[in-house]
């Protein structure tokens, strides 16, 4: 082969491999995620509510903050007596498979040093899974190209299909922000519903701000998400901003997608980016939480 056809080879491929962390979403026809959504998806072991559970899945932390901890109890419950604390960003936690419910929260049985184990709230853990294996996760670029069609399509009622069955969808207006957190059955009302919801305060103004999901969150997102924004594997793209773009220390564990909108309009403090955080529940991918970065002066 000629040097220089192969210095041709060497340089494609290159600007092929780095294209895969950055890139915009594919323009598939039909989805099969809508379409098959009424047959229960196939799945590498049971869900949390499972009373047989497959035990070989590795867990994390998650929705702790940073520096704290979280503690295993025995018995289950906040009343229990606290065995052991789990770093806020520990990974390689196994599972008992027991579980039991406690009003409407779901604790499950940690494999702990303690000799009699420990209780945690199925709330705090989260299907452990690496950055490289979600990056090459197809599933999830099919994910989020069908939630930008049917957003496109205004069909939020098969929205409920793309949402994680057992934590719902919790948004943020910002990345400091309380999350609003909604169940995935309730996802469809949430584009109809007229309520006002406090959904925090700006952070150059201090203002609080108040209003249905409809007025204050939905412009935001199909500004960003019907734009052909442009998506990076657990990575942040930011415009001007006093404030680099922060992936929440409790969401540590939890991989995600940036989908980033640059600014338009001769206004460089115009960009946009949604982040959107991915978990996987018997091992089959959903959204679980969209956080909104915007300048900030």
């Amino acid at each position: 082969m000629e040097p220089r056809i192969w210095i041709l080879k060497t340089i494609l491929l290159l600007l092929s491999l780095s294209a895969c962390a950055r890139a915009r979403l594919p323009e598939p026809e039909i989805t099969d995620l809508v379409a098959n959504a009424d047959r229960p998806p196939k799945a590498t072991q049971p869900t949390f509510d499972s009373q047989d559970q497959v035990v070989d899945q590795e867990y994390a932390v998650i929705w702790v903050q940073a520096g704290e901890k979280l503690a295993l109890r025995q018995p289950a419950g906040i009343s229990g007596i606290v065995v052991e604390n789990l770093d806020w960003k520990m990974r390689e936690i196994e599972l008992t498979g027991n579980t039991t419910l406690l009003g409407s929260s779901l604790w499950v049985e940690v494999v702990s040093t303690d000799e009699d184990g420990g209780w945690v709230n199925s709330w705090n853990l989260t299907e452990a899974v690496s950055q490289s294996d979600f990056c090459a996760d197809s599933r999830v670029i099919e994910l989020l190209t069908t939630f930008r069609r049917l957003i496109e399509a205004k069909e939020y009622v098969n929205l409920y299909k793309l949402i994680n069955p057992d934590r719902g969808l919790s948004f943020r207006l910002n990345w400091y922000s309380p999350d609003i957190n909604v169940s995935r059955e309730m996802v469809i009302d949430l584009f109809n519903n007229l309520e006002p919801i406090e959904w925090g305060t700006m952070a150059d103004s201090g203002l609080s701000v108040v209003g249905p999901f409809q007025e204050v969150i939905y412009p935001k997102l199909i500004d960003v998400i019907l734009q052909s924004p442009e998506y990076t594997c657990n990575q942040l793209q930011s415009g001007n901003t006093a404030n680099e773009p922060i992936w929440p220390d409790e969401f540590v564990n939890l991989n995600f997608y940036g989908a980033y909108r640059p600014a338009i309009n001769g206004n460089d403090f115009d960009w946009r980016t949604w982040a959107i955080g991915i978990e996987y529940v018997q091992g089959v991918p959903f959204i679980s939480v969209m956080i909104h970065y915007s300048s900030e002066l």
